[in-house]
């Protein structure tokens, strides 16, 4: 509680803190934020608001920030790829905390949007619409379907380009927008995580990446940033715009 009043800017205020819900909000809001923060993970932080911070570090690493191991064992991390979110969250060991970061992500975990075949099945199914209706309906769907694979494309490079800005200015990747760093793909945290300024090039990377652009296929060079010097992604970036 006085942790968080401090993080909101306000007095701690126990009575208050107990009876007035607009305070108890405000306070819960300021530690959320921390948390989000702090882990780069809306369900991180949806765990440590509800196991604390220590114990969900413990869950990751196997040992928290006293260095001990007080959940006697290791999940991985699910913000590199060790492990998957959903199974990081499945695999909780406290069955309060597993329950009420499902329950409060809820629908976010589980929401998937319907595949064209799906979309083709339900308007093929439909008893009120003529077949010259149903395929407007399901050109209409595959149009609909095609733009937003766009969108998310554009919107993952975008959130790529602006993480890499950050760590190319000489700041480490833990000062990244956790908006931004929840976004990214599991290899994009790896590499930028990874990312040393005045590495090597990764050879193999550099050659299958040239022989792309020469042949005119599309390639998300951000996607291999991690391992290209930055001369190397230079030059790339430059033959793939020519």
């Amino acid at each position: 509680g006085p942790e968080a009043a401090k993080l909101a800017g306000v007095d701690w205020d126990e009575n208050r803190f107990r009876n007035d819900p607009d305070y108890n909000r405000q306070l819960g809001q300021a530690y959320f934020q921390k948390l989000t923060n702090d882990f780069k993970s809306p369900a991180l932080a949806v765990a440590a608001y509800n196991a604390g911070p220590g114990m969900v570090n413990d869950w990751i690493n196997g040992t928290n920030t006293t260095g001990k191991n007080e959940s006697g064992l290791k999940l991985g991390d699910p913000r590199t790829g060790e492990i998957s979110q959903a199974e990081f969250l499945d695999k909780i060991p406290f069955k309060e905390t597993r329950e009420y970061t499902q329950k409060v992500l809820g629908k976010a975990l589980q929401a998937q949007e319907p595949s064209f075949g799906q979309v083709a099945q339900a308007i093929d199914a439909r008893d009120d619409l003529t077949v010259d209706q149903k395929a407007i309906a399901l050109k209409a769907a595959k149009d609909r379907i095609d733009w937003q694979a766009e969108q998310r494309k554009q919107q993952n490079a975008q959130n790529l380009e602006s993480a890499w800005d950050v760590v190319l200015q000489g700041n480490s990747w833990d000062t990244i927008p956790a908006a931004t760093w929840a976004a990214l793909p599991a290899e994009g945290r790896k590499q930028i995580m990874d990312y040393k300024p005045g590495r090597p090039t990764d050879q193999e990377v550099y050659y299958r990446a040239r022989d792309e652009i020469v042949s005119g296929n599309e390639l998300n060079l951000l996607g291999m940033r991690g391992k290209l010097s930055d001369t190397d992604f230079q030059e790339l970036t430059k033959l793939q715009q020519d």
